[in-house]
């Protein structure tokens, strides 16, 4: 069972990395900054309650 865990955490962490890139390219082009942090934000205590 804690390799599921682990695995399924690790694809999340992946993830997650994977937008935190995205969101430094598209930081620069938006111009409510603080909207898309908050966003960014929402999405990671998600994850941290699914994980």
């Amino acid at each position: 069972m804690k390799q599921y865990v682990s695995k399924e955490r690790r694809k999340l962490e992946k993830e997650l990395l994977f937008y935190l890139r995205k969101y430094r390219f598209f930081q620069s082009r938006f111009t409510h900054k603080n909207d898309l942090g908050w966003i960014i934000s929402q999405i990671v205590e998600e994850l941290k309650s699914d994980v």
